[in-house]
């Protein structure tokens, strides 16, 4: 799966209000290692 097709995931789900389920603002990948990092808030006790 590319980069460009996980941020249309993201852009397809609806911004949620609800207490338990956390946004996900983007997608991006390293270039290094291929890795997937999802840009989503800091949450404590999560």
């Amino acid at each position: 799966m590319s980069v460009s097709e996980l941020q249309n995931i993201v852009k397809s789900q609806p911004n949620s209000t609800m207490r338990h389920i956390i946004q996900c603002y983007g997608v991006s990948q390293n270039p290094k290692t291929n890795d997937y990092i999802f840009v989503m808030p800091y949450m404590s006790n999560g």
